[in-house]
């Protein structure tokens, strides 16, 4: 009877394709051992092979940089699509609506391709400052059309996200979203926990001062774990007490802005309560006498960024 045949283990799936070197070293390993004189050290190797793919003629890069842009392509042809990657949660959500963009970035999203391939527009930041420019360029009345367009699409997001159907989708959507947290955060404890293991290891191998010390350590974590605290946003954070003595300067904490409470509800109604209060107890903006309404402009202008606010209204 004839033996079975052992089944070929299936490949791994790629998920990041290598660089030319790479593919270069794993190509030349062994003529790069055999110029170590035999040695196979993986240190002495690296750095022999580093020395000698530095000295290679572009020419002879060449193959293998183009080799390593094409199994690139491949790998990013496989994968999701970045948008649908991030709207995963929202997918998992039958019915889910996604918040109407304002008038600037909806214009961003939509000249995107146009923009970024403009001289000189590098990287999201560049993109997205040029469009503003764009779009303060247009007309009066397309800009009219666009803001008209957001507000009735906002009026019916803010319908539906009060309504029986909303609340209950945006429960659910908050459900899978602390789940998802739940999960990331018991693999964060499983890693630290196998960082403390190695440790602990390595203090009771080494024994003396260093196992005294990491014993001392864990006492102190203990006793008092860290706290993950979040500064209050409507008010500023408290500034340490001076020290006593003749050069001691008392260091005055930045005051927020008065926001008027007509003001700060209309912030509220379209979710930009917390980001107004966030932007007016920025010293910069405090310094710069920007008025509460011209700062709640900027929040719209920048979907509710703050710090985007910020460049609208300060230009940096």
């Amino acid at each position: 009877m004839a033996a079975e045949a052992t089944p070929t283990p299936a490949p791994k799936k790629m998920t990041k394709a290598p660089s030319g070197y790479w593919i270069w070293l794993g190509e030349n390993r062994e003529h790069i051992i055999k110029a170590l004189g035999g040695v196979k050290k993986g240190a002495e190797v690296s750095k022999k092979a580093g020395e000698m793919w530095k000295a290679l003629p572009d020419a002879q890069k060449l193959p293998y940089l183009e080799r390593s842009n094409k199994l690139k392509e491949e790998v990013a042809a496989k994968k999701p699509a970045k948008e649908e990657k991030k709207n995963k949660v929202v997918k998992e959500v039958e019915g889910n609506r996604k918040k109407p963009m304002t008038p600037v970035f909806a214009y961003i999203q939509e000249k995107r391709a146009e923009i970024s391939a403009m001289p000189g527009v590098k990287g999201l930041g560049e993109i997205a400052k040029k469009g503003a420019e764009l779009y303060k360029a247009l007309p009066a009345a397309e800009q009219e059309a666009r803001r008209k367009k957001y507000d009735d699409e906002m009026k019916a997001f803010t319908e539906w996200k009060e309504s029986s159907e909303g609340k209950e989708v945006l429960a659910q959507k908050k459900s899978i979203v602390s789940e998802i947290k739940a999960v990331k955060q018991e693999k964060l404890d499983k890693k630290q926990a196998k960082i403390d293991r190695k440790e602990a290891k390595e203090a009771k191998a080494a024994g003396g001062d260093e196992l005294a010390a990491y014993v001392e350590k864990k006492r102190a974590s203990i006793a008092s774990p860290p706290k993950k605290k979040r500064a209050s946003i409507a008010s500023p954070a408290k500034q340490p007490a001076a020290k006593r003595g003749r050069a001691s300067k008392v260091v005055e904490p930045t005051t927020s802005i008065f926001i008027d409470p007509e003001l700060l509800k209309e912030a509220k109604e379209i979710g930009y309560e917390s980001s107004l209060k966030n932007l007016s107890a920025r010293k910069e903006i405090v310094d710069s006498g920007k008025s509460p309404k011209e700062m709640l402009e900027a929040l719209k202008t920048a979907n509710g960024l703050v710090n985007a606010a910020k460049y609208v209204l300060l230009g940096a």
